[in-house]
């Protein structure tokens, strides 16, 4: 019987309406060239911020800033997001994939060490869903080895690993605050490090793109309210009614909705990159309920997993007890996942396949492929995402668990 009464979507926008508010107010007035961010150095304690158009745009910076020689190689997990690979096959480097931990989203430290060869000059620790991974394993690792680590905290802003915020770990680490973020200023990237010659040359290229345009910021602003809407209480039962029709034909409307043409980087760096005033003032009014926000999520998402505890065909992935997980995503295995979305879905429940894939797999990156990767083609074929919003409450996680007992 299909139930559409409780409906949870598979992610809500951290961005609130007294945010949007304020975007639109200072969408309108002056423009103001005051668009220093140094106000975020609490959870990016190092000494150099640096604008970038995304991410993945961030990464290709950083490490052609490190002047590494053409084949040099590059360890990232082989469960992530297809633009990482890309961004170090564009630098020039050669990425080499390492399998995750087999009841784990993050890479396998002890699987580093036999990937390594006398061309390895960096490491990328990936903190997927605000979870991160064994720091100091890495460290130990990159230390032996002579090795850089990168940090990728594009879904963790905010979280620590031991008391520590991460990407204060490594020599340099970059940042996503993209609309679907835990912390967003709707579009663009940060880059952090304390080395000032490494600072220095990111600046210089970084210095030829323009602030993002005001036009740019309003359709951001029409697309987080068409979001908002069709994520409301009011609309969500139709929302979810609409996804598990889409589902019945096998389709993942929300994934074609937001999935990105998976090629490599543009030839050029892109025309806009640096933050403008509308987004600084929404960064400066985010932070005020932030780590509140941060803080409910935790317990949420430890909630959500404890409730799990031996339920038959559903395992949680294992955190690190030492860690302030922010739970950016909520993954769990689940066998045949697809079927499980669409059952899930007819209880109005909508969750998420996931963007992030076992990148040794995907056509253009088979050829940097050196050994199997099990634990990464099983997160892909196993990894559904729920929901996650410090607007859950109690009886909406006691409700999903409910519903995922009986399935």
């Amino acid at each position: 019987m299909l139930k559409f009464t409780n409906n949870y979507t598979s992610f809500k926008l951290n961005i609130t309406w007294g945010d949007l508010l304020l975007l639109i107010k200072n969408l309108f007035l002056p423009s103001n060239n005051n668009t220093n961010f140094n106000f975020l150095k609490k959870y990016i304690k190092h000494k150099y911020i640096i604008y970038v158009h995304s991410s993945r745009w961030g990464l290709f910076l950083l490490l052609k800033a490190l002047d590494l020689k053409n084949e040099d190689e590059v360890l990232i997990p082989a469960y992530t997001y297809f633009a990482v690979p890309a961004a170090v096959i564009k630098a020039g480097c050669v990425p080499v994939f390492v399998d995750i931990k087999k009841n784990n989203i993050n890479i396998d430290p002890l699987k580093i060490e036999s990937a390594i060869t006398d061309k390895t000059k960096v490491i990328i620790a990936t903190h997927l869903c605000g979870l991160p991974c064994d720091l100091n394993k890495i460290k130990e690792i990159a230390k032996k080895h002579n090795l850089i680590i990168i940090e990728d905290c594009a879904q963790a802003f905010g979280a620590k690993y031991g008391e520590e915020f991460v990407g204060t770990f490594a020599k340099a680490s970059y940042y996503s605050f993209s609309i679907t973020k835990n912390f967003t200023m709707l579009r663009g990237g940060i880059l952090s490090t304390d080395d000032e010659l490494l600072a220095k040359k990111i600046q210089l290229e970084t210095e030829k793109t323009l602030l993002f345009t005001k036009l740019q910021i309003l359709k951001d602003i029409i697309k987080v309210i068409i979001i908002k809407f069709s994520t409301s209480k009011m609309i969500v039962p139709f929302t979810c009614m609409f996804f598990y029709l889409f589902s019945l034909a096998g389709f993942d409307i929300a994934k074609i909705i937001f999935k990105e043409k998976q090629i490599l980087l543009d030839t050029a760096l892109p025309k806009y990159g640096k933050f403008n005033y509308c987004q600084k003032k929404l960064a400066e009014n985010q932070l005020k309920h932030f780590d509140s926000c941060c803080d409910t999520k935790e317990l949420n998402g430890k909630l959500f997993y404890k409730l799990l505890n031996n339920f038959p065909n559903i395992e949680p992935p294992e955190i690190l007890d030492n860690c302030k997980n922010i739970f950016s995503g909520l993954p769990l295995f689940v066998k045949d996942k697809f079927t499980f979305r669409k059952k899930l879905l007819s209880k109005g429940i909508d969750t998420s396949t996931g963007f992030v894939q076992n990148c040794a797999e995907i056509n253009e990156f088979k050829i940097y492929a050196k050994d199997n990767y099990p634990n990464a083609s099983r997160a892909e074929k196993e990894l559904l995402y729920f929901i996650t919003s410090d607007t859950i409450k109690k009886h909406d996680i006691e409700y999903i668990t409910s519903v995922l007992n009986k399935l």
